[in-house]
């Protein structure tokens, strides 16, 4: 299942993929995800568990800049790819 969140006209985050359904949060919780953007403007995150989707949007959402027009957000990179482990 995917789901899209739009930011702006050119640019789409889908979570592509969560492996557990485990919601529990314990100190063994994982946190991982990896986050993708092609040069197309389509972006997609991966994670083990929902706890690192978050945290992929939350990365995703600290990329753009507003801009000064108001016209929208926009992310100031051709492509990028993110893989982290938040503790």
């Amino acid at each position: 299942v995917c789901v899209c969140v739009c930011v702006c006209v050119c640019v789409c985050v889908c979570v592509r993929q969560v492996l557990s359904s485990d919601e529990s949060l314990t100190s063994k919780t994982d946190y991982s995800y990896s986050l993708n953007i092609s040069n197309d403007g389509i972006a997609t995150a991966a994670a083990t568990t929902i706890y690192g989707a978050m945290y992929a949007l939350e990365t995703f959402s600290q990329l753009g800049t507003a801009d000064p027009a108001g016209s929208g957000i926009f992310i100031n990179a051709t492509s990028v790819s993110i893989t982290d482990s938040p503790k």
